[in-house]
């Protein structure tokens, strides 16, 4: 089959090499029943944009149709959507990238596949060993579902592609991301780095991410079906049995601040609580959309109520990144979890701020985990972890404590996590750093002493001034760098030689 798989790929370069316009006629049968291979072939021929474009997403549908009519029974570099992916790149991104830029081609493309049904007539070959084949019902679901899913995505693609101001966007988006990339290739090669660079660097990241901002804000008004809740599958009345409550949610949703308004006034209870603990703060959680959320904490949404079960959330994400990804701490939630420590996890600082100025507990603690907010806000995915722990330094927080899920006190936290400045903060407004973990049985001055120590290579840190702020300040108070540097030597000395290497 290998072998086949190569005689195939061959066949459709060298068609692709002949260029357009050298195929015969295909007519409307024909492409019903051509399999994914001879469409994309069939697209590289065309002589016109629109039967290039018909043909190549006429070859996605097929492909996804036929993987689940003819599971392969390949794998590897056999399986076939190595050579699917192989021939889009070929293919599609000549074709699709002029198909964007011409509306009138790409609108009679989608109508023609709005038309198309593919068929499998006596000895078809979806162009790969297969496992089986589903029966005729089973194959009519299929063709059923993906037509539907695929038509529906390339509705909203045009749509977003009739959008000048998106297309505008999309455009700067490129020449910033362009920019940033040459930018951090400059930062690459000059250590240390100048802070015109470093400040080059800041300015050209914040465009980049204004502009991609903008543009998730009309696929948000634009594409229903590309919100938050939309694609994680959160449905209100799976969650709610109140009406008005239900109605509280689809605006949230929606981000209708006016219809939200309105439900408000009219006595919609804030603070329902719903299914597995389920209230419409969080339901105003994700998406970005903070002032949905900031409505409802300024009409008295309690941010401390737990959940009580699982809500369907796993591994997502509250607030992707909007040039893509994830913070890690931003990824799903458990029973137990509050929104206050969700927006304490959040990469958007806002969510945090607007949490504190209307009522959250700065003291809660997860009940899986035994973290308090403090535990959360040091992690070395927070960016703005001072101004975080500034604001819960005004709520009065245990400082001298272990949290039990990072086994460190607030202090060692900030310095292992790499805020330096925070743990000079959390020193100067009274943490004992002299505190020992009962079980690892080092201070403070102990973990930076471990730090300085050279790697396997031989390399040492540098200490920039921040981390010598911190150092002094413990001199200050009586821990020594040099004392410390001379306590870990004397453990290590007394460490049992490993074996093989007496």
């Amino acid at each position: 089959m290998h072998d086949r798989r190569l005689s195939l790929t061959t066949f459709v370069l060298a068609i692709v090499a002949i260029g357009p316009g050298c195929a015969p006629r295909i007519t409307p049968t024909d492409a019903a029943r051509m399999n994914t291979f001879t469409l994309q072939a069939a697209a590289a021929q065309a002589s016109s944009l629109e039967d290039s474009a018909f043909f190549f997403l006429a070859a996605q549908m097929r492909y996804k149709i036929d993987r689940q009519v003819y599971p392969s029974a390949q794998t590897g570099a056999d399986d076939p959507a190595v050579l699917k992916s192989a021939m889009n790149a070929v293919i599609g991104q000549a074709i699709m990238s002029k198909v964007a830029a011409d509306p009138t081609a790409r609108g009679k493309a989608l109508a023609r596949l709005a038309g198309w049904f593919p068929e499998f007539p006596a000895g078809y070959a979806p162009g790969w060993k297969f496992t089986k084949q589903l029966d005729a019902a089973a194959t009519a679901k299929v063709i059923e579902s993906v037509r539907a899913d695929v038509l529906k995505a390339l509705k909203a693609q045009n749509r977003l592609a009739d959008d000048d101001e998106h297309g505008r966007l999309s455009k700067e988006l490129a020449a910033a991301a362009g920019e940033v990339n040459r930018l951090e290739s400059l930062a690459a090669k000059s250590r240390p780095l100048p802070d015109q660079l470093r400040d080059q660097i800041i300015s050209a990241h914040r465009r980049a991410t204004d502009i991609a901002e903008r543009m998730k804000d009309i696929e948000f008004h634009l594409l229903p079906d590309s919100r938050w809740h939309a694609r994680i599958g959160w449905k209100a009345e799976e969650f709610f049995a109140n009406e008005q409550v239900i109605a509280l949610c689809k605006a949230i949703e929606a981000d209708e601040l006016a219809t939200m308004r309105e439900l408000i006034a009219a006595g919609v209870d804030v603070n329902a609580v719903g299914k597995n603990g389920m209230t419409p703060l969080l339901w105003a959680f994700p998406d970005r959309k903070l002032e949905r959320f900031r409505l409802l904490l300024q009409h008295g949404a309690n941010p401390n109520v737990p959940l009580t079960g699982d809500v369907g959330l796993k591994d997502k994400a509250f607030h992707p990144y909007v040039k893509g990804g994830a913070s890690f701490l931003d990824r799903g939630c458990h029973e137990g979890h509050t929104v206050m420590l969700l927006a304490c996890r959040s990469p958007v600082g806002e969510y945090f701020q607007a949490v504190m100025e209307h009522g959250g507990d700065a003291t809660l603690a997860d009940t899986k985990t035994g973290e308090v907010p403090l535990d959360i806000v040091l992690d070395r995915y927070i960016p703005d972890s001072r101004q975080r722990v500034e604001v819960l330094l005004r709520h009065d927080v245990a400082l001298d404590r272990h949290s039990p899920w990072r086994s460190a006190s607030p202090l060692v936290a900030a310095f292992d996590n790499g805020h330096y400045d925070v743990a000079v903060l959390l020193l100067e407004s009274g943490a004992d750093p002299t505190l020992v973990h009962p079980n690892f049985g080092r201070r403070l001055i102990h973990e930076i002493a471990r730090s300085l120590q050279p790697d396997a290579a031989g390399r040492v840190r540098a200490i920039d001034e921040t981390l010598q702020s911190l150092i002094d300040k413990l001199a200050a108070r009586g821990e020594t760098l040099a004392q410390a540097e001379m306590d870990v030597k004397e453990r290590k000395a007394k460490r049992p030689p490993v074996r093989g290497r007496e």
